[in-house]
């Protein structure tokens, strides 16, 4: 009915002006999260950011220009628009680099890209005076989306970055119904080729191929548990400050895994299937043998690590982080634009001119964005402004400063979440409220600032790993555990189900594929080319 509403409106005499919108969807796979960024091209004066919002979601005003997706007379192919977006403060670049980190030179290829077209009538009422939307209350209404995907990037300056976009059917010349892409499922028949009468999987076992068998599950065929490892209480844990030297081990409380110093210096993690004098068969190793060190420890700064006494060989990298103690303050952002201690001091403080050179402190607590937490103090001075200051024309009078440093924000740690490092850079921003005058400043290009951050080093940390623990897991993965339960690192060795041996009693019949990739590598082997030359999970399907 939405559609309907649209077009009604648009064959009116005078439709109101058409808005047009813009959603960029990552994808977590390529591009290492499902970020959706949302923006405009234009300014509401309504908002006090300049952003449109729409349908509960808010568009960020930027300078973009689309063009290219009108189909024209005699086409054959899909139209490929570009899409124009300006680089302000190189944002764009530092997108796509972070993207570049999961996906090499991927420059966002492959990135949805959402068109929407409504009217400025079903715009969300934070958008018109007063937050009332005059022609009553929107409910979506749009025309059809249009959805395109990121093909190339064509053009990327300090000023513009430019993509071309292609429907979903013309990325890399797909034409359907070619073939099928189903992630890590197997469209070819199981045993197909055995005979040589079709193509496609040759799986043979007991011929080609060894003499295993498995059921739907991956799971092996005529199998049973292996014998337990001996356990006794604690012998999954090394202690803070407890050692391992050559033949010792950790034991999982199910007795399923083992982690155990070698003769040779290495430090190595095994099931009970399995044999720890056979590199091939170990679930994780340090790789260290041969270079001298002749026992692991586990120490008392929550460091795991393997030494001859004297020198370390290999270490779990976990000591040092900790509780932050001090901090160092480095800049403010954004970069360029006046008034920013005044902002960040009066979000803080309040309005100066209510007080007269009095001293005053205050706490704030930040929450950085990865989810760990800060509480900092800081403390100020309410000092008149001199004559001919540019904020005396926003009516301010007096600003705040530190009574020491005056354009910069000292603060002392209060409190904490999370584990930080030594000399590690944090960000803590405010939000501006719309009392804030100096919020009405603008930076060189005319844009309002609404957030104001400041910038700090960390300085020292107190460590809170005294008493961490490692500990072999029942899954076989080995953890490294502070006083407070936080896992600080794993060495990911584990695999879900009992570890088990084959008794040979498998009947071939009941070998059944579950045609996923991992049934594949279980039969041909992990990293074995497979024999019918295509992708499990591409391939056409036999009638």
């Amino acid at each position: 009915m939405s559609d309907v509403i649209m077009f009604e409106e648009l064959l009116k005499s005078s439709p109101f002006a058409i808005i047009e919108l813009f959603e960029l969807h990552l994808n977590q796979e390529i591009h290492g999260s499902e970020t959706v960024f949302r923006f405009y091209n234009g300014v509401v004066v309504q908002t006090q950011t300049g952003e449109i919002v729409y349908n509960g979601n808010t568009y960020l005003a930027i300078p973009i220009e689309a063009e290219g997706f009108e189909y024209t007379a005699g086409q054959t192919g899909f139209p490929r628009p570009t899409l124009r977006v300006g680089n302000l403060f190189s944002v764009v670049s530092a997108l796509m680099l972070n993207v570049n980190e999961t996906t090499f030179g991927n420059d966002l290829t492959g990135a949805k890209v959402v068109r929407i077209r409504t009217l400025s009538r079903f715009l969300d009422g934070v958008n018109f005076d007063n937050d009332t939307n005059p022609y009553g209350t929107p409910s979506g209404e749009q025309m059809p989306q249009e959805i395109y995907f990121v093909n190339r990037k064509i053009v990327e300056n300090r000023d513009v970055v430019e993509f071309e976009l292609a429907a979903k059917l013309d990325l890399e010349n797909i034409k359907a119904p070619k073939r099928q892409c189903l992630a890590n499922v197997c469209q070819w028949e199981y045993k197909g080729g055995a005979d040589g009468t079709r193509d496609g999987c040759t799986w043979r076992p007991g011929t080609t191929h060894d003499a295993r068998f498995y059921d739907e599950s991956d799971n092996l065929l005529g199998a049973a548990a292996a014998t337990n490892f001996s356990y006794s209480t604690g012998d999954e844990i090394l202690a803070s400050g407890a050692s391992l030297t050559a033949g010792q081990f950790l034991t999982s409380s199910n007795g399923w895994y083992r982690a155990q110093f070698g003769t040779n210096g290495d430090f190595f993690i095994y099931a009970k299937n399995q044999d720890p004098n056979n590199i091939q068969e170990v679930r994780w190793r340090t790789a260290t043998s041969g270079r001298g060190g002749t026992s692991i420890k586990m120490g008392a700064n929550g460091d795991l690590f393997i030494t001859d006494g004297t020198k370390s060989y290999w270490n779990s990298g976990t000591s040092f982080s900790g509780t932050p103690s001090t901090v160092r303050w480095d800049s403010y952002l954004p970069e360029g634009v006046g008034g920013r201690h005044a902002s960040f001091y009066h979000e803080i403080f309040g309005n100066a001119d209510n007080s007269a050179d009095v001293e005053v402190n205050a706490n704030k607590a930040f929450t950085l964005a990865d989810g760990r937490t800060i509480t900092l103090r800081f403390t100020a001075t309410s000092v008149a402004l001199p004559a001919g200051d540019a904020a005396l024309e926003l009516g301010v009078l007096r600003r705040w400063e530190n009574p020491t440093d005056r354009f910069t924000a000292p603060a002392t740690i209060v409190s904490s979440t999370g584990n930080f490092s030594a000399n590690e850079t944090i960000t803590v921003s405010i939000e501006t409220a719309s009392s804030n005058p100096y919020a009405n400043r603008t930076d060189g290009l005319g844009e309002k600032f609404p957030i104001v951050s400041a910038v700090y080093t960390v300085t020292a940390v107190t460590n809170n790993y005294q008493g961490a623990t490692a500990v072999l897991q029942n899954n076989g993965n080995l953890q490294i555990i502070d006083t407070a339960g936080t896992i600080l690192t794993q060495t990911y060795s584990g695999k879900s189900g009992e570890p088990q041996i084959n008794t040979g009693t498998a009947d071939p019949l009941d070998d059944v594929c579950g045609k996923r990739l991992s049934s594949c590598k279980i039969r041909f082997g992990n990293t074995a080319d497979l024999p019918f030359g295509s992708f499990p999970g591409v391939g056409t399907s036999f009638s």
